[in-house]
């Protein structure tokens, strides 16, 4: 009876280790349409933290089935209308007058504010998951970059309709950049 009553304690203890992640179902549901679409777009609004200061700007963002990124800036208006995109292997930046886009890289070299949209869509095509759950009604998943010791993390909230909303990017569980996402559409 004692062995039965431990055996049936065993099974128990192991059916929850089983039990589907409905979260993460949802994110893999997410993910799979984005990587059958023809690309994305959306706005995002970025705040970079230098510690000393903030920098924000707002990015109209397309992009390719690849993965490609291609960008317009917003605002403020002092940069508004250079335009750029930037791919796995590098990127270009386009601008017609004498202004241009000069932010210091962060994470040791990882990511420059200007590249923060690339990096979350990055994350959401072909990001490690490492964790998903339910905050405030919206669903937030936590992915990792990299493999790397010192690679960043994206923690990102959903929609209860399945869009991205918000999301942070850290480095050393520090957040050194946020983007408020604003009108996400799967093409």
């Amino acid at each position: 009876m004692r062995k039965l009553l431990t055996l049936l304690l065993i099974m128990l203890s192991l059916s929850g280790c089983t039990a589907k992640n409905h979260e993460l179902e949802q994110m893999m549901t997410f993910r799979a349409s984005l990587l059958s679409a023809m690309g994305c777009q959306f706005s995002a609004n970025i705040t970079a933290d230098y510690h000393d200061e903030l920098y924000q700007f707002t990015l109209d963002c397309q992009c390719d089935e690849e993965g490609n990124l291609y960008f317009e800036v917003q605002t403020p208006e002092s940069i508004s209308g250079i335009n750029g995109s930037i791919t796995g292997s590098g990127g270009k930046i386009y601008f017609e007058n004498e202004t241009a886009l000069a932010f210091e890289t962060m994470a040791d070299g990882q990511i420059t504010p200007i590249t923060a949209a690339w990096v979350f869509v990055k994350a959401l095509r072909s990001g490690y998951v490492t964790s998903c759950g339910i905050e405030d009604e919206d669903m937030r998943v936590s992915i990792e970059d990299s493999y790397q010791e010192n690679g960043l993390r994206l923690d990102i909230w959903f929609t209860p309709e399945n869009n991205p909303k918000h999301a942070e990017i850290l480095w050393k569980d520090r957040r050194i950049l946020s983007l408020d996402v604003v009108d996400f559409e799967i093409l």
